[in-house]
């Protein structure tokens, strides 16, 4: 299994408060939310993650590197990352990935069972929904009686008719990921370039059932300042690890095995 993080975005609505970085290397306590991924993949078993870069991608490479602990990291560059979305820079892995995956977005702050519930889970295609943020844009998802995924709805005033709210983590089948593929491509030959990877997935359950996991998590998707003042005062500022690794210069050869 390959873990993809979307780290190519401009993070435009934080761009005072975060001094002209990328969202995934804002430090909640002594460690960036990217960091915090890659030690939950290392302890959950993924040994091959993937970093999609975009603004300020050098600056992610310089800090992270191409290993972390038993993780090998290759990195992609969505070069339309100042206006597309993210099924974009999620599009940039197709030749890198023969596989199941899990996709994680980059400005996630959340709690290591976040992650673990999904990879652990049995089910192949299946998104994380959890107990509703309190931001105004947040992505809700519908199920029917089965959990599938039926639709995508935004706005507070659809919380109640939505199983939860999107986290940021899901696990697609690598005949999933083929056909999300394709998706994008039809969206790119439209001139469609502003998608998000989650409306492309309501796209793809038309055709495979997504099923929808509910868990109580703790998790702060940071957008706006007051996400940020959430992540300060979460349970999550204080890290049980100490980050301590060596950079390397170069890929290692099996990155994309």
């Amino acid at each position: 299994m390959t873990a993809i993080i979307l780290a190519a975005g401009l993070g435009g609505r934080l761009s005072s408060f975060i001094d002209n970085r990328p969202k995934c290397l804002i430090k909640v306590g002594s460690v960036s939310l990217l960091e915090r991924s890659l030690w939950y993949l290392n302890n959950a078993g993924v040994t091959n993650v993937i970093i999609v870069i975009g603004y300020y991608g050098n600056m992610i490479k310089n800090k992270i590197g191409f290993t972390f602990k038993r993780v090998n990291i290759g990195y992609v560059t969505n070069e339309d990352y100042a206006f597309s979305s993210t099924m974009r820079s999620l599009y940039q892995t197709k030749e890198l990935v023969n596989g199941d995956v899990i996709i994680l977005e980059g400005d996630l702050l959340y709690s290591p069972e976040a992650l673990s519930c999904i990879i652990e889970s049995e089910i192949k295609d299946i998104m994380l929904t959890s107990i509703p943020s309190p931001s105004d844009e947040g992505a809700y998802l519908c199920v029917d009686k089965n959990n599938n995924l039926v639709d995508i709805i935004r706005g507070r005033r659809n919380k109640a008719h939505a199983l939860g709210e999107l986290v940021g983590i899901t696990k697609l089948s690598k005949e999933s990921m083929h056909e999300l593929y394709k998706i994008a491509e039809n969206d790119f030959n439209k001139g469609i370039m502003n998608r998000y990877y989650e409306d492309a997935i309501l796209i793809l359950s038309k055709n495979r059932p997504v099923k929808c996991f509910f868990k109580d998590v703790v998790w702060v998707g940071i957008n706006h300042k007051q996400d940020l003042s959430r992540a300060f005062e979460s349970s999550l500022v204080s890290f049980p690890y100490k980050v301590q690794k060596k950079l390397t210069s170069a890929p290692p050869n099996n990155i994309l095995q």
